[in-house]
């Protein structure tokens, strides 16, 4: 059975880890992406841009065959608790989606996403 979000989010937030890369202040940097919804996610990472920082995620296709870029701005440094303990990294919200972009967070989510807390 499904759960309802959060009253205070505007998306179902979905949980995954799905490898992706991150670009900020020039640097491409490695993450690892927790709690997808369409409005954001949360990215594991050694790196973590303060907040307010613009970045651009790199994420491959739910298929596999092709990568898609998402624009997305720092909204807060912080954990998450997940089954392998606590992960260091902080939350997005994505700015600008196109409707390709809108149809392929979707499609990530039908692939690999669980209902999350």
């Amino acid at each position: 059975m499904a759960q309802q979000p959060q009253p205070s989010r505007r998306f179902t937030r979905w949980g995954v880890s799905l490898a992706c890369l991150f670009r900020h202040e020039g640097a491409v940097h490695k993450g690892r992406m927790h709690d997808l919804s369409e409005g954001g996610a949360f990215l594991e990472s050694s790196v973590c841009p303060a907040k307010g920082a613009r970045i651009t995620l790199a994420l491959k296709s739910a298929d596999g065959q092709r990568q898609f870029n998402l624009g997305a701005e720092v909204r807060h440094r912080s954990s998450i608790k997940t089954p392998r303990g606590k992960l260091l990294g902080f939350g997005v919200e994505f700015r600008n989606l196109t409707p390709q972009a809108v149809a392929d967070i979707e499609q990530l989510i039908i692939r690999h996403g669980q209902v999350s807390d």
